[in-house]
């Protein structure tokens, strides 16, 4: 079966809620590295990426590799805890709904 085009990516409010989500990400890596005391071309260096690339993360625009931005998350010392935030398994939602898939796929003989 053929995918729809609406599969692969957003559609409506649904890319405008995306678009919304990056700028809050953005702002919010922006206040980790100035809490932290770090300017943008220090982060940037220390990330491996130009300070074009930081820019258009911190301020949610553009298109990054997702390399990128965990490159800057781990030098804010965030990357931990993002994965653990997108982990099902911390949470009681996600380790039923994984409970519930492995059910599904284990058929006795």
């Amino acid at each position: 079966m053929a995918k729809r085009e609406n599969d692969y990516r957003p559609f409506g409010t649904e890319q405008l809620q995306s678009s919304h989500d990056l700028v809050q990400f953005g702002d919010a890596l922006t206040r980790w590295r100035k809490s932290l005391g770090f300017t943008a071309e220090l982060t940037a260096r220390r990330a491996g990426i130009s300070p074009d690339t930081l820019r258009a993360i911190e301020h949610g625009t553009g298109s990054t590799s997702l390399m990128s931005v965990f490159q800057v998350m781990r030098v804010l010392g965030v990357a931990d805890e993002a994965l653990n935030a997108v982990e099902p398994l911390n949470s009681e939602f996600g380790r039923l709904v994984a409970d519930r898939a492995v059910r599904k796929r284990v058929r006795m003989p």
